[in-house]
């Protein structure tokens, strides 16, 4: 099975998509902001628990793409840095109880 790094990389060679990191950036957060104004419709703006729905699940999708890919850019593999960022968080709930930075 392909890796979904791999499905994204072939993509973007497939379609000639390279971005520099910056431009990059801008993408995940202009995603992100698409993705925040879903859940909040879908929420009725924090009156009920986010509902799924087509656009919900589309702009994650993008969010995803975005975030994939910059993975792809910086030659970083996601799935190390899950594992780190878990491994960081078990450490953290060890010692406070919360996945929380005490410094930000």
């Amino acid at each position: 099975m392909m890796k979904y790094t791999d499905k994204v990389a072939e993509f973007n060679k497939k379609n000639s998509i390279t971005l520099d990191i910056q431009p990059r950036l801008l993408d995940i957060l202009c995603e992100l902001g698409e993705f925040s104004k879903e859940v909040l419709k879908s929420s009725e703006y924090g009156n009920k628990m986010p509902q799924k729905n087509d656009a919900l699940i589309d702009e994650l999708g993008d969010l995803l793409y975005a975030t994939l890919s910059l993975c792809g850019e910086l030659q970083v593999s996601p799935e190390e840095v899950l594992d780190q960022t878990l491994e960081k968080y078990q450490t953290r709930i060890s010692q406070s109880g919360s996945i929380s930075s005490e410094n930000g």
